[in-house]
């Protein structure tokens, strides 16, 4: 959830982003997830920080096949 809610939040402030902003908010998603996975194995919390990620993940591929929809 975290990321579809991102994702609705900048896509309503940028309606139409060019191919760039696109790319960089998708880096930006996939280093967060990835910073998230990694929190879950190094620290005390494993089990919060690996479903947040794998939640992250989830969401990330429900935007593609289940975009939400802009009012």
């Amino acid at each position: 959830m975290v990321l579809r809610n991102g994702w609705y939040v900048w896509k309503v402030k940028y309606p139409n982003p060019n191919y760039k902003a696109r790319m960089k908010w998708h880096a930006t998603a996939y280093l967060l997830t990835l910073i998230r996975f990694v929190n879950g194995l190094t620290s005390n919390k494993k089990r919060e920080a690996l479903t947040e990620s794998f939640g992250r993940v989830v969401g990330w591929l429900s935007l593609v096949f289940n975009p939400p929809k802009l009012d």
